[in-house]
């Protein structure tokens, strides 16, 4: 893999790869020290596809593009911060080797941020469609696997390629709104790719609706809503209204098919399930407030939550567990794990991302802006949807969101620089 990434050809090929790879980073990687049984987000020392892909790019591009580096990417000293108060919450962790597995992957994911956002930066001469590449790669595999769960193997909520239901759409936000304006707005885009390009989408999209997910339906749909209203602001074309002419035709007859289902859901989800929920988010507000600057420990929660009954007393649903869960709550439960100092700069440094990709978005009239308009909208279902999930910290999840703040962090950088496409 080095060796092929010292070629200048085989490059944009690599960065799609790249990009691809954590749709199925859970079904190919080695864990070197595993306790399954587990129950936090992380169970061993992994490592999967896009490392070795990642690693191996990254010695080629030093033996090879060392000048054309950039050693900081954007964001660089703020995810170092954080990266600090992991380890300051490692230290104080009753269980120090479950945390040395969620430092481990985050010190990985940092490098697949450099490596990706260094082979995206103008200097290296790739385009965003190597990008778009990957998504369509992406969309085609969920498509897969919705079909074949749903109608093949009879499953009510499908999973994909990964262990629940509700990753998916926390996944797939991400990259849905950037796949479609980059098929309706950019006219270098040949047909034939639109054509590609257009199906992946929509197949992610019936992904997300087969993982019967309420909020995932509801924010898929907003969002792709508020992507038709940017591309046909932005750049109108023939294009733009035969595409939002189409979804509109796709959404209505999906909508009286799927009406009765959803109808069901809404009204009959169980009891238990948002009952348990509540019950965990308590837990972990027990632990901020009673540990407000270190917390309990980095990847730490559900082992705390197990042993120490003064945050355990409360549990009704899921008192007869052996071993507690998880805070289905992102910020709380990063909250309960690093303390208030691990939670802002969680919020910095995902937020820098999302501002970043509003700011340039709005900067000027060009294709990238356009794409970086998608990721705002897609990083904002995403970090929604952490009000009701913790799947951030699942790796699939979050190699994709260091892939996409790499995409993000490097489309701004065209825009800065001058060297954005204008629109026609």
């Amino acid at each position: 893999m080095a060796g092929i990434a010292t070629l200048k050809r085989f490059r944009p090929w690599l960065l799609s790869l790249l990009y691809f790879t954590p749709v199925i980073g859970e079904m190919i990687n080695i864990n070197y020290y595993s306790m399954e049984t587990y129950r936090g987000p992380d169970r061993g020392f992994e490592v999967n596809l896009t490392d070795l892909i990642v690693w191996g790019v990254t010695i080629g591009l030093l033996l090879k593009s060392r000048k054309k580096l950039t050693w900081l990417p954007f964001n660089s000293i703020p995810l170092f911060l954080f990266f600090l108060a992991c380890v300051s919450s490692t230290l104080v962790a009753p269980l120090k080797i479950v945390s040395l597995f969620t430092l481990w992957k985050f010190a990985k994911l940092y490098l697949v941020y450099w490596c990706l956002y260094n082979l995206l930066s103008p200097k290296m001469g790739l385009t965003f469609n190597q990008v778009a590449y990957g998504m369509i790669g992406i969309g085609y595999v969920m498509l897969y696997f919705a079909l074949k769960q749903k109608y093949l193997e009879g499953y009510y909520r499908i999973h994909g390629p990964f262990d629940h239901s509700n990753t998916i759409p926390i996944f797939l936000f991400q990259m849905i709104p950037v796949l479609m304006l980059w098929v309706i707005t950019d006219r270098r885009v040949p047909r034939w790719q639109a054509a590609l390009g257009l199906p992946a989408a929509f197949g992610a999209t019936f992904a997300i609706v087969a993982t019967q997910s309420r909020a995932g339906a509801v924010l898929i749909g907003c969002s792709l809503v508020a992507v038709l209203g940017i591309a046909n602001v932005r750049n109108f074309s023939k294009r733009s209204a035969v595409v939002s002419l189409l979804f509109g035709l796709i959404a209505v007859a999906g909508v009286a098919k799927a009406a009765d289902t959803f109808i069901d859901r809404f009204q009959n989800a169980p009891k238990a399930s948002e009952e348990a929920r509540d019950e965990f988010n308590y837990a972990a507000k027990l632990m901020m407030a009673d540990r407000p600057f270190t917390g309990v420990g980095l990847n730490n929660f559900s082992r705390v939550l197990t042993d120490e009954t003064k945050y355990n007393s409360h549990i009704v649903v899921m008192a007869n567990e052996e071993q507690a869960g998880v805070a289905h709550h992102i910020y709380l439960l990063t909250g309960a794990e690093m303390g208030y100092t691990g939670l802002f700069l969680y919020l910095l440094c995902m937020g820098r991302f999302w501002i970043l990709a509003l700011y340039h978005g709005l900067r000027q009239r060009s294709v990238e802006s356009i794409y970086l308009l998608g990721y705002f909208v897609g990083f904002g279902c995403f970090h929604v949807v952490g009000f009701l999930e913790w799947a951030f910290r699942i790796s699939p999840v979050t190699y994709f969101v260091a892939v996409n703040s790499a995409v993000i962090a490097a489309l701004a950088q065209r825009v800065k620089e001058g060297r954005a496409t204008q629109l026609s």
